[in-house]
Order: C-alpha cells, then sequence, then structure tokens
C-alpha cells in the first residue's frame, strides 16, 4: 500500500511543507538571495511556524525506524504508523483547501 496525493495548484499546500522554501539554496548567488519574494510567496513565507516543523520531525522520529521492512500494521512503530500519521496531516491541509488537494491511500 502507497500514499498517493494528487496535487491542484494550491497555496494551502504550502503550510504543510513549509520549512522546505524559506532557506535559499546554498549556491545561490549574493543578489537572488537578496532578492524580495513576489508578495504572494512572501505571505505564504511568513506562516513558516519553527515549532511546527520540529513537531514534525520529532513526531517521525519518534516511529523508531524508517526501514522499508518495518511493521506495517502497529499503530505506534515503524512505517505504518509513520505512513498513518502523515496520511492523517494531509488530509487535515486538504480539509481547508477548498477542494483544491485530495489525499487517497
Amino acid at each position: 500500500m502507497s500514499l498517493r496525493l494528487r496535487r491542484v495548484p494550491c497555496l494551502a499546500t504550502l503550510a504543510l511543507v513549509s520549512g522546505l522554501g524559506a532557506a535559499a539554496p546554498a549556491a545561490a548567488s549574493a543578489s537572488s538571495a537578496a532578492a524580495k519574494p513576489p508578495p504572494e510567496v512572501a505571505r505564504m513565507l511568513k506562516q513558516v511556524d519553527a515549532r511546527r516543523i520540529e513537531h514534525s520531525i520529532r513526531t517521525l522520529a519518534s516511529f523508531g525506524t524508517r526501514h522499508t521492512l518495518s511493521s506495517q500494521d502497529d499503530p505506534k512503530r515503524g512505517i505504518g504508523a509513520a505512513r498513518d500519521w502523515l496520511l492523517r496531516e494531509f488530509q487535515d491541509a486538504a480539509a481547508g483547501s477548498d477542494r483544491r488537494m485530495t489525499v487517497e491511500l
């Protein structure tokens, strides 16, 4: 069983993965790093919450293993528990997307 997301253009989805776009790539030049993002992107970047990102990382780490042969049925440990948690997180994000994002398992 695999988690499959169907992505429809939606700015709300950035809130779920907002930490990914917060830093400029190391290879970026100083002039491009200093450039102001478009207002729409700037509004989204203001929603980046370091505490939420840390909570997500700690939650994923709490499942104890990333081994692909770990339990898929245990509700508290292994990749199955992580998959189920991620599914709920994406479903929560999709619920606020005005049907622009769907999540399927």
